[in-house]
C-alpha cells in the first residue's frame, strides 16, 4: 500500500505539473488571440454619447463628429459605420463603430478626440440624451477582455492615486502624475504595479 500511495503521489504531481504547463499554454494562446482580434480593429474607432434618432445615418454623424476635430476627413475616409449592442438597452444610447478606410484618418479622430471636449450634441444639430452630459466620446474599439481589464485598471488606479489613464493601439496605460513614469498593463497581475 506504501509503494501505491507513492507511485499515486508521484503520477499526482506529474499531471500537477502537465496541468500548470497547460494553463500556461492556454493563456498565452488566449492572448495571442486576443491581440490578433485587436489587429483587425486598428482601424475602428467607437463614437459613444451620441443619442439616438429613428431613421439616423451613422456615417453622416461621425462624419460631422470627425470634421469638428480635423477637416482632412472626408466621407471616402469611412468605410462602414453603425451601432452596436441591444437596441433596447436603458443605460443610454448605444455606441457607434466605425471603420476608416486608413489608419491615418482613423488616427488623426483619436489623437484630436480632445477637442471634442468644447462642443455638446447640440452643436451637432443632435438633441441631448436623457442619459448623459451631452458630450460626446472617442474610444478605441476594444477587445471584450480587454475592456473588462480597462474597467479594473480604472478602479485601481483610483485607489492607488493614479491620475492618468489612457488606451493606445489597445494596450492599456497609467502614470501617477505629470512627470511620472507610464506603466503598461496587459493583464490583472500588472496591477499590482500601481499599489
Amino acid at each position: 500500500m506504501k509503494k501505491t500511495t507513492e507511485r499515486l503521489e508521484g503520477e499526482n504531481h506529474e499531471l500537477k505539473q502537465k496541468n500548470q504547463q497547460l494553463e500556461g499554454r492556454v493563456d498565452d494562446l488566449t492572448h495571442q488571440i486576443n491581440d490578433l482580434d485587436q489587429y483587425h480593429r486598428r482601424v475602428n474607432l467607437e463614437i459613444a454619447g451620441v443619442p439616438e434618432e429613428k431613421g439616423e445615418n451613422p456615417e453622416k454623424i461621425v462624419l460631422k463628429i470627425a470634421q469638428k476635430i480635423t477637416e482632412d476627413v472626408s466621407a471616402g475616409d469611412i468605410d462602414i459605420a453603425h451601432r452596436i449592442g441591444k437596441e433596447d438597452d436603458q443605460r443610454g444610447p448605444r455606441p457607434i463603430i466605425v471603420r476608416f478606410t486608413n489608419r491615418r484618418s482613423r488616427n488623426m479622430i483619436y489623437d484630436g478626440r480632445r477637442k471634442l471636449q468644447h462642443f455638446t450634441t447640440k452643436d451637432f444639430g443632435l438633441r441631448s440624451s436623457s442619459k448623459g452630459n451631452g458630450r460626446i466620446y472617442v474610444n478605441e474599439n476594444l477587445v471584450a477582455s480587454t475592456r473588462e481589464l480597462l474597467k479594473e485598471t480604472n478602479r485601481a488606479r483610483r485607489l492607488a492615486g493614479y491620475k492618468y489613464l489612457w488606451t493606445h493601439n489597445g494596450r492599456i496605460y497609467v502614470k501617477k502624475n505629470d512627470g511620472g513614469a507610464i506603466s503598461v498593463i496587459n493583464r490583472k497581475e500588472d496591477l499590482s504595479k500601481l499599489q
